[in-house]
This record gives structure tokens, sequence and C-alpha cells, in this order.
């Protein structure tokens, strides 16, 4: 069992469903993503590159792609809470599917190096 399966069944309810989600997202579009901890968060890597972390807090979710995965979909997430490579949002109101997969394309591109 991966990390990231460890870390989701400490989960429960919607912040769990919400974030299994987003992870049958990256899995669907990553072939070889590997799932691991970093800094104490589950975190997937393509070929030892970083490619984003999440977490589940009180009253929100985030990923953590960093600051230019976030500026490439700011606008598309209008109302959203962001900062400087992390974005929030909740089980009620989502990443929406084509945004999350734009953040993903743009980190698989931005390690492609």
């Amino acid at each position: 069992m991966s990390y990231v399966d460890e870390y989701l069944a400490t989960l429960s309810g919607a912040q769990k469903t919400e974030l299994e989600r987003v992870c049958a997202i990256v899995r669907d579009m990553v072939s070889g993503v590997e799932e691991l901890k970093t800094y104490g968060v589950p975190t997937f890597k393509k070929d030892g590159k970083y490619l984003f972390a999440f977490a589940a807090a009180k009253k929100h979710l985030s990923i953590y792609p960093g600051a230019g995965a976030v500026e490439a979909v700011e606008d598309e997430l209008v109302g959203f809470d962001m900062s400087k490579g992390t974005i929030r949002f909740t089980p009620e109101r989502p990443i929406p599917e084509p945004v999350l997969r734009q953040v993903i394309t743009y980190r698989l591109q931005d390690t492609s190096d």
C-alpha cells in the first residue's frame, strides 16, 4: 500500500471521496506515478520529480502544485482560496476536473527537462 492510500484511509466522508477523485485523476493521467510521503504529506512524483502534494485540513482540502501551476490556472479558479503554490478547495466546491487536469499537465511539462 502506498503512503497516498494509507493517508486516504485515515480520512472519512466527503473529504475522503474528494481526495480519492483527485488521486484517481492523477493515476489516470500519469503512468508510473510514484506515491510517497514528502514533508509529512502525501506526494506524487514522476521519474523522481515532484508533481504535487495534497492534504486535508479541518475546513478545506489543498493541493500544492507550485507557484507556476497555480498561476497557470488562477483565472479559471476565481473565488477559490489560493496562495503561492497552493489551491484550497472543499468537497462541496471541488477543483473542476478540466482545471485539475491542466495543473497535472503543467507539472508534467514543467518537470520533463
